[in-house]
């Protein structure tokens, strides 16, 4: 025997009670979603606060940023003393080029 849809005729502006369900659906779907994409992220978060606190001895974001800044600042302060370095010897060999230029 095939179904046979009742609908009624509603005001402008209202559903029917099955387009009200598969709207309840819907929307219920993209909830459970959410909270999955939530909850994932939350156990992330977890695990990379975890990992900060492991090898950085913390999970504050701003004494983090500080830790950074400090590296970089750090790394900047070696190369720099590098290329200076890289510099005076490339200084010195060109010094003892002229040298045995001038000896032979």
């Amino acid at each position: 025997m095939a179904k046979t849809k009742v609908t009624s005729a509603l005001p402008d502006g209202q559903a029917d009670i099955e387009a009200l369900k598969t709207r309840y659906n819907a929307l219920n779907e993209k909830k459970i979603q959410a909270e999955t994409k939530k909850e994932a992220a939350e156990n992330r978060l977890a695990e990379l606060k975890a990992q900060s606190l492991n090898d950085y001895g913390t999970d504050n974001l701003d004494e983090l940023k500080r830790k950074l800044d400090d590296l970089l600042d750090d790394n900047e302060r070696k190369r720099a003393d590098y290329q200076k370095h890289l510099e005076a010897i490339e200084a010195n060999l060109a010094e003892v080029e002229q040298q045995h230029k001038a000896t032979t």
